[in-house]
């Protein structure tokens, strides 16, 4: 009777944790795509959320700190397919045209444009160390 006790809570238990780790994994999985992957993607459900890196297109930004607003281009490069992003968040910094920027959120193919829920640049390469001047030996 005392083992039977043990062994129900033992797999409520698990079961608990197993729920646990199942709902985690599917609320937050994403997908890593590049935007010519996207762009060639297949109908995919409304909700799959991806993460995009690309550069910011020249004379695509267009942001509004009232409402916030943020709509620019990505792309990878001259050539490649642009994808429209259109995001609620307010602009990061080093935000610049041809800066490299990575986008999290969902494509909405009725309208071509991605639906971003999070907006971020890459630190341009003035943060890296710069090498120090060689002296001469004696």
């Amino acid at each position: 009777m005392f083992n039977l006790k043990i062994f129900a809570v033992i797999a409520i238990v698990v079961c608990g944790l197993g729920y646990l780790m199942y709902s985690g994994v599917n609320d937050n999985s994403q997908q890593y795509v590049t935007i010519t992957e996207l762009s060639h993607r297949a109908a995919a459900p409304a909700d799959t959320i991806y993460k995009l890196k690309g550069k910011i297109v020249d004379g695509s930004v267009d942001y509004d700190a009232k409402i916030p607003c943020l709509r620019f281009d990505l792309n990878e490069g001259p050539g490649t397919p642009v994808v429209h992003v259109v995001s609620p968040e307010l602009m990061p910094d080093n935000f610049k045209p041809g800066n490299e920027c990575i986008v999290e959120g969902t494509f909405e193919r009725a309208t071509s444009s991605f639906a971003a829920t999070k907006v971020m640049t890459k630190c341009p390469s003035k943060y890296e160390g710069q090498e120090e001047p060689k002296t001469a030996s004696r």
